[in-house]
């Protein structure tokens, strides 16, 4: 997007160089005619009414893991996974109490409100972004309506960020808790034991409306 729009590759301000001048333009930088592109974990809110939502979303297994890989790391004396799974953790920064499947399945239900709206929602599974990168990424450009889009550009920008080139630029924000992920998919192989597994099913059986076609009663 910065060089098909020509654009610095850090913009501080977000008023720098007119970009955005009216506030009815908040979507858009306007005088450029630039997309604006908005990253959030929102669950779905007023906000994102008659716009253009591109939801990213993987295996909720998977994402448990992840989230509790990071626990592991942040906190001085992480729970064990079963606890996690169950219960949560105190965030020892914050002193608030986290209960991560519980946050992860209302966020999923919430976006139920969307999914039967092609126009306005495109759902991209991780796997999805991981095996097919170049497909998913044209996918994106033509949902999102990028007008004349040099694909060489598709081929550049899969490669910077491809998990090899992330985990080298990784640096200095690994020190401040940001962190790659192992990028790798079905993880949770390694952290479910059978009563997990007994009591993620009947949860997720209990509580999660929309899979967006994922398969939680399957482990293999």
């Amino acid at each position: 997007m910065v060089e098909h729009y020509n654009l610095d590759y850090e913009i501080n301000d977000i008023s720098a160089g007119g970009l955005i001048d009216e506030a009815d333009a908040q979507f858009r930088y306007s005088k450029q005619g630039v997309p604006r592109i908005q990253h959030s974990h929102f669950p779905y809110y007023f906000m994102f009414k008659n716009k253009k939502v591109l939801l990213l979303i993987r295996d909720l297994r998977d994402s448990i893991v992840s989230r509790y890989e990071k626990h592991c790391k942040r906190e001085k004396d992480p729970v064990d996974f079963s606890v996690f799974l169950r219960e949560g953790f105190l965030n020892e920064r914050s002193g608030s109490f986290k209960r991560p499947l519980e946050q992860k399945v209302n966020f999923l239900n919430s976006w139920c409100k969307s999914k039967d709206k092609p126009d306005r929602l495109l759902v991209k599974k991780y796997k999805e972004l991981k095996e097919k990168q170049r497909k998913a990424m044209k996918e994106v450009l033509n949902f999102l309506e990028i007008p004349d889009f040099n694909f060489s550009l598709v081929e550049k920008a899969v490669d910077f960020g491809s998990f090899e080139n992330m985990k080298k630029l990784e640096g200095k924000e690994a020190s401040e808790g940001r962190v790659v992920n192992k990028g790798k998919t079905n993880r949770y192989q390694d952290h479910f034991s059978p009563e997990d597994k007994k009591f993620f099913e009947e949860y997720v059986d209990k509580n999660l409306v929309c899979d967006f076609g994922y398969n939680y009663q399957q482990w293999s």
